[in-house]
């Protein structure tokens, strides 16, 4: 369901976007809006917080972001808060900007490994990815020592799973299953 309600409000707004011939002002705003989210966890808490009323939550984000964000950004706020969907606007947000990306001929790919790539390794990787997808390319690299070895990609929600942990897991299960003749 929090995928749909956020690819809907997404959607929505990107279409707005297109309309008011926005995009990137509201690109802008949604990025400025992400930042504020990752960096004051209180303000989230307060934000998604159910016993503080849908007025003094608008008023916060009016004061926090006044000057900062136009009246539609602002309409889009008072939107999700007053349908009690607070808890989605980070995600609603990253779908916005995800829908940006793709009418720039553009998509995001985490990268995630075992260890930390060399840039001539994520060049080789950014290029392979746009060959085959036809886009340009914006690498989120991350690094995650439990997968052991290999890559992990993750494009428009698939994710290719070259893990040596996955592996391991794989072989694991297939011997498991496996039936003694």
């Amino acid at each position: 369901m929090a995928q749909l309600v956020s690819k809907t409000y997404a959607k929505a707004f990107f279409e707005l976007a297109l309309e008011t011939d926005s995009i990137s002002i509201y690109e802008r705003e949604a990025l400025l809006v992400i930042e504020a989210l990752r960096s004051d966890e209180a303000f989230v808490k307060v934000l998604n917080h159910p016993e503080i009323s849908e007025t003094r939550k608008i008023t916060m984000i009016s004061n926090v972001f006044e000057g900062q964000i136009s009246e539609p950004f602002m309409g889009l706020f008072k939107l999700i808060i007053n349908k009690r969907r607070e808890t989605y606007l980070f995600s609603i947000l990253e779908d916005f900007l995800d829908r940006v990306l793709e009418h720039k001929g553009m998509a995001t790919v985490e990268v995630v490994s075992a260890v930390e790539l060399t840039e001539e390794q994520l060049t080789n990787i950014k290029n392979k990815l746009s060959e085959n997808l036809k886009k340009q390319i914006v690498l989120e690299v991350r690094v995650d020592p439990s997968i052991i070895a290999g890559l992990k990609v993750i494009v428009d929600g698939h994710v290719i799973d070259g893990s040596a942990k996955t592996q391991m897991a794989d072989i694991r299960n297939t011997l498991y299953n496996m039936k003694m003749a």
